[in-house]
């Protein structure tokens, strides 16, 4: 028998899909309709964002998503931003069920890519406490070219503060253990 959702997860997956009353109504009473969303989700051409709070906690309950997820676990980041973002979900779920091994190449290639999938990489990176990861972080932070120079000069400084902001925030979350 598969695990059942508690109602503190069906409450996360309603906030992070932007539910209205009535679909939260829904997920409240059928845990399928929970992996539906996932599944769907890792089956769009993009995600909203990573679905931090509907994954955390799921456990085995994810494994019936993990033949979908599989694909998107390649070693490598993939072409465009949207399928990166695709990516760490399927990481997300991955590790859920299986711990963090299978997914770090895939998170760590996203990682290198930099932009906003990066960001959300360091961040799955911190909440796997994947401390072997820690010396990539170091030296992505170390190096100058982690963007490459595309639009206004201010937003690409922006964004590389923002990006170097969440790679500090996962060293700090590493290192404390």
């Amino acid at each position: 028998m598969r695990p059942r959702f508690t109602p503190e997860v069906r409450d996360a997956v309603r906030v992070e899909l932007r539910a209205d009353p009535a679909t939260a109504e829904v997920l409240a009473s059928d845990d399928e309709v929970v992996l539906d969303a996932l599944r769907t989700l890792l089956a769009a051409k993009w995600v909203p964002e990573p679905a931090d709070q509907v994954i955390a906690g799921l456990g085995d309950a994810l494994s019936p998503l993990l033949p979908a997820a599989a694909p998107f676990l390649t070693g490598s980041a993939a072409e465009t931003y949207p399928q990166r973002d695709k990516q760490i979900l399927a990481a997300r779920i991955t590790a859920a069920v299986q711990g963090p091994e299978r997914v770090l190449p895939t998170v760590q290639a996203i990682l290198a890519g930099g932009h906003t999938p990066a960001r959300h990489a360091a961040a799955l990176i911190a909440s796997l406490g994947a401390i072997e990861t820690i010396p990539a972080l170091e030296a992505l932070l170390a190096q100058d070219d982690r963007f490459p120079i595309a639009g206004g000069v201010d937003d690409v400084v922006w964004a590389d503060e923002l990006f170097q902001e969440h790679i500090r925030d996962a060293l700090r979350h590493l290192r404390a253990g």
